[in-house]
């Protein structure tokens, strides 16, 4: 295959990440897929780093938001739940990942390829700042999300309000978007009729 037919067919491939769908089992959250997601957390690492004048390589940043969910074409997009139901632990999770990105980078040109998956593994070990900013900026585009199209329910309650508060300990150059995001998170809770914890709040 020549280099040409070879980006051409990765190219098609790629949209393949508009089919994988996001929240599945969610109630009331439909058609958003990790295209979906990826283009708006891209167009977030670009802004936010203008308007929060946050000092990255911004198009290594943008890199990793576009390539981060990639993986999920190929191993899916494994829900908490689904996880738990399954007893799918992170080390399987990551291990399938893997071997996801494996393939996909031997589908794509060389150089690409290799790319790719730095990138994605910087990603995952989130050792640099600007995967840092990625991950946590991925937290509130997720949880954006969840806000803009369903609501909190008791059973979730405290797991929904605190699982991405970890990632805000190591880029506290966006306490104050998260800041916002949880005065959302707050009186969507307060609106039905959920409680919201003080150390919900606790980053």
């Amino acid at each position: 295959m020549t280099k040409d037919l070879k980006f051409y067919e990765f190219i098609k491939f790629l949209n393949k990440l508009k089919e994988e769908k996001r929240f599945v089992g969610v109630k009331g959250i439909k058609g958003d897929n990790s295209a979906d997601h990826t283009w708006r957390l891209a167009m977030m690492v670009f802004m936010t780093t203008e308007v929060y004048d946050i000092k990255i390589n911004l198009l290594k940043a943008i890199k990793i938001a576009l390539i981060h969910d990639l993986v999920e074409i190929i191993a899916k997009d494994i829900t908490r739940a689904d996880r738990v139901k399954k007893n799918i632990s992170d080390n399987k999770k990551i291990k399938e990942e893997r071997a996801a990105m494996k393939k996909i980078k031997k589908m794509a040109p060389l150089e690409i390829g290799q790319e790719i998956e730095d990138l994605w593994e910087e990603y995952v070990e989130r050792k640099t700042k600007e995967a840092k900013i990625v991950a946590s900026l991925d937290k509130i585009e997720g949880l954006m999300t969840f806000f803009e199209k369903s609501k909190p329910r008791k059973y979730y309650a405290d797991y929904i309000a605190t699982y991405s508060n970890p990632y805000f300990k190591d880029t506290p150059e966006l306490k104050k978007l998260y800041t916002q995001l949880q005065k959302e998170m707050k009186s969507s809770y307060y609106k039905n009729n959920i409680k919201w914890k003080k150390e919900y709040e606790n980053i």
